[in-house]
């Protein structure tokens, strides 16, 4: 199946999923459309408000790129895997002035791309020539993006980017005073906040915080760059596609009892102390990347800054064990146990059928842990109630929020697939250095279990027949030896 055909059919899901939604919420009868009538959503309209103060220039926790870098690519990942129907919009901040005069640096706010439909490329390159610059001026760039959307009775979504505090309040507008004001000025405005990097800066997750909860949207927590490829995914189908939370499906409580899921988006619950357990095939050609994100009780709130307690983490796995313990085959975020935080891991090659690093095709498996830790028991701080917890597995390189035509078609909305049939590959032993070797024999899928029954080696079995064959082979060497004497 081309990708045009793949987004059509996403787009068309999308569409029917938020009138279906629509109508849920609305008392008595609602009239149909009239034929050939698009929907509710042709009038969406998304702006993402991204930060580009200099601070956007340190490296991402445990990465290589910076963390402006990072959402470059999170944006250009969601933005290109939306419908075109969907009018994406860019508006930046602190990207042009980076000197020392206060009235200017708090000007510093643009509208870079108009929300239209079908500007997805527009946005991309307007990405690509940015430099970690300015100031951080959040509350006038709030204020202002309210006349960034085109007049229309449809959504407006305004998705938020920020790695600190404003810098400009005062003179500017307090942030969350600026969200109040968009809120009493138009109430069709959602605000999802989205902290990068935050550790340590309660005062800048306050202010997100409340930002998100004064315009009825969500605050995520991403300690690095894969976490906000991971919130920004989640946002993407959540709130701006409304594609729901995926399938339900439950993880297995060890390596040795991973559960089996394809690609898709998936939901699951996550006690604190606990970890869970998923495995999936990966194939020549493929780019493994898996997006987790945990949402907690509104009003929680866990005491975490000043100690070393790692309360949410990812790790993913090669087939032989390897990866799982650094970035990007494993993330850790702080979790205060409120709103939505987000976490991802990804491979960093196309696999090939040689390998190329500890990128192999084969069977992967990846974890999810919640308030688990060897230094400190943070699951105490936490009340012992599921958390539930949303997953998504892509593996096209070229287009990761898409299934491949090999995984059965349309694999975003609430169908992935889950392929009890297919076998495991053999987990070898690991090779005794810092990697940890999970085992993963076949589990329970859905009502029957893998037919495989059990990881099957034929490596001795094969060695035992060449031997045989050698054996013979020599024998008749050696008695044609003996008869020509």
């Amino acid at each position: 199946m081309s990708s045009v055909r793949l987004r059509l059919r996403r787009a068309v899901a999308g569409l029917a999923v938020a009138v279906a939604a629509a109508a849920a919420v609305v008392p008595g009868p609602v009239p149909a459309p009239a034929a050939g009538a698009a929907g509710q959503e042709d009038d969406l309209q998304v702006l993402f408000v991204l930060d580009v103060s200099g601070s956007m220039g340190r490296v991402a926790p445990g990465g290589a790129s910076t963390l402006l870098q990072g959402a470059k690519s999170a944006i250009t990942q969601v933005s290109r895997s939306l419908p075109a129907e969907v009018a994406l919009g860019l508006r930046l901040y602190g990207a042009e002035y980076g000197g020392t005069d206060t009235a200017t640096a708090c000007a510093d706010t643009q509208l870079a791309v108009p929300p239209r439909p079908g500007s997805a490329d527009q946005v991309v390159e307007a990405l690509s020539g940015l430099t970690p610059r300015g100031d951080t001026p959040i509350g006038r760039s709030l204020l202002e993006s309210v006349d960034d959307f085109a007049a229309g009775d449809g959504r407006r979504v305004v998705v938020l980017i920020s790695d600190g505090e404003d810098t400009c309040a005062p003179p500017g507008p307090a942030p969350c005073k600026a969200a109040e004001q968009i809120e009493r000025q138009d109430a069709a405005i959602q605000v999802e906040t989205v902290g990068l990097a935050l550790g340590g800066q309660p005062a800048a997750v306050n202010a997100l915080r409340c930002i998100a909860r004064a315009t009825h949207g969500t605050y995520y927590s991403a300690d690095n760059t894969q976490a906000l490829a991971a919130a920004l995914r989640r946002i993407a189908d959540d709130t701006i596609a409304r594609l729901g939370g995926g399938k339900p499906i439950t993880g297995g409580p060890r390596a040795d009892a991973a559960r089996r899921v394809g690609v898709g988006a998936y939901r699951d619950t996550l006690r604190p102390g606990a970890t869970k357990w998923y495995r999936f095939r990966a194939q020549p050609g493929d780019l493994p990347q898996v997006l987790a994100s945990v949402k907690g009780p509104e009003n929680l709130r866990v005491r975490y800054y000043g100690r070393d307690c790692a309360t949410w983490e990812l790790r993913l796995y090669n087939p032989y064990g390897e990866g799982g313990s650094y970035q990007p085959y494993g993330g850790i975020g702080i979790f205060d146990g409120s709103g939505i935080a987000a976490i991802g891991a990804e491979t960093t090659d196309v696999l090939a059928d040689t390998g190329v690093g500890i990128d192999y095709p084969g069977m992967w498996s990846f974890s999810v842990s919640l308030a688990r830790t060897a230094i400190e028991d943070c699951a105490d701080y936490f009340p012992h109630t599921d958390f539930p917890i949303r997953i998504s597995v892509t593996l096209d390189p070229d287009a990761r929020s898409e299934p491949s035509d090999e995984q059965g078609g349309d694999q975003a909305t609430e169908s992935p697939t889950i392929d009890p049939s297919d076998t495991a590959s053999p987990s070898p032993s690991g090779s005794g250095d810092e990697f940890v070797t999970p085992a993963l024999p076949p589990t329970d899928v859905d009502a029957g279990k893998d037919s495989e029954g059990g990881s099957i080696d034929w490596t001795i079995p094969a060695l035992v027949v060449l031997l045989g064959a050698l054996g013979v082979l020599a024998a008749r060497l050696i008695r044609k030896r003996r008869t020509g004497m």
